[in-house]
């Protein structure tokens, strides 16, 4: 197990652990339900907790279509009776699935840096504690960040279409793309990630860097049509996204027509090291 996911699961069983520590049992926390919301967490994290709780998992993924709708009904069904939840999605934790779990509830974890769809009014009012992962996704978030900006910038996809077609162009002027040398780079959000962002892209020779404070929750930043219209016109020289509404775009949208787009599957803290 590496050390980010030590951290995160320790901050869980600590919290936990703290009503009953005058017990010198580990048999006495075996009566504390932990849910993990989403089948997909790491193997090695659900045995740490096993080791001191009951864990109940649910069946399905936490994201996409599945997660609102199949495993939306699993939660429901599991939460009663728990005392912490592991969130692991990009979904809204409901208002409904507090009402379910009830007072029993003391600690919400989001597998996440960012906690915008963790309820805080709700978390708030019932007491709940919530614990996140800051600075564990920020090196990798950083590099995809600018992978993108080059792939985007240098059109990437065109050229490896080219390639696999077996319709290779060669010449100065075939498939021309900008460099980020000289360019000014904006960052919606200067906290961790794009710390981290700007760090990576020291060594391009950028011109400036232009960053808000504010960091907003990706999802909400673009309006996906005026994009595909910014795209088509060339107001917009190219995009890359790795976050889109919804996740997944389907396969027929309308970006998918432009060559001058580019979306990748919502993977960016997905690196061996981060996991």
């Amino acid at each position: 197990m590496n050390i980010s996911t030590f951290i995160y699961v320790f901050t869980l069983v600590f919290t936990l652990w703290l009503p009953v520590i005058d017990a010198l049992s580990t048999n006495m926390t075996k009566n504390l339900k932990v849910l993990v919301s989403s089948n997909d967490f790491p193997d090695s994290a659900v045995a740490l907790l096993e080791e001191h709780f009951t864990v109940l998992k649910s069946r399905y993924i936490n994201f996409g279509e599945e997660g609102l709708n199949e495993n939306k009904q699993e939660l429901l069904n599991l939460i009663p009776g728990c005392s912490a939840l592991i969130w692991v999605s990009h979904h809204q934790i409901t208002k409904e699935l507090l009402d379910k779990a009830g007072p029993q509830l003391k600690i919400v974890s989001t597998a996440s840096a960012g906690y915008n769809n963790c309820n805080l009014p709700e978390l708030k009012a019932r007491g709940i504690k919530l614990t996140n992962t800051p600075d564990v996704l920020s090196a990798a978030v950083g590099e995809i960040a600018v992978s993108l900006m080059i792939a985007a910038a240098r059109r990437f996809t065109e050229n490896l279409d080219q390639v696999r077609r077996g319709e290779w162009e060669i010449g100065f002027q075939k498939v021309l793309g900008q460099d980020l040398r000289g360019s000014t780079v904006g960052i919606v959000g200067f906290g961790g990630i794009g710390q981290a962002t700007a760090k990576r892209l020291a060594g391009f020779e950028v011109g400036k860097f232009i960053y808000t404070g504010h960091n907003e929750k990706p999802q909400d930043l673009i309006n996906q049509d005026d994009l595909y219209d910014a795209l088509k016109n060339n107001q917009i020289y190219a995009a890359g996204l790795d976050v889109t509404t919804p996740e997944p775009l389907p396969k027929d949208h309308k970006l998918f027509t432009l060559s001058n787009f580019r979306s990748p599957p919502h993977w960016k803290c997905y690196s061996t090291h981060t996991q």
